[in-house]
């Protein structure tokens, strides 16, 4: 198993959307994704790929890097994304 950590940058999420479509279902690898952008535009465009093409991912809840340095920056987007909501089994929250 390969856990690579991640920050959710706009390239980074573009590999992965490229990965899961080419390895669709695999289960080796399962990227860790920190946010560090308060804009989860990019965000929420690869974890919908990602879902569709089955690969898993964990995804920090209380990212600490990027815009999250601030202490009155807070990361919820989670909340609002219905594709996280729907699909709870086939991804993974972490927290630092």
């Amino acid at each position: 198993m390969y856990y690579p950590y991640l920050r959710a940058k706009q390239y980074e999420l573009k590999a992965l959307r490229e990965f899961s479509e080419a390895h669709k279902g695999q289960n080796s690898i399962t990227p860790i994704l920190e946010p560090v952008k308060q804009q989860p535009n990019a965000l929420n465009i690869a974890i919908a790929d990602m879902l569709s093409n089955g690969l898993s991912f964990a995804l920090i809840l209380n990212p600490q890097d990027g815009d999250f340095k601030h202490p009155t920056v807070h990361y919820d987007a989670w909340h609002q994304n219905e594709e996280l909501m729907g699909n709870k089994d086939k991804w993974i929250p972490a927290f630092i």
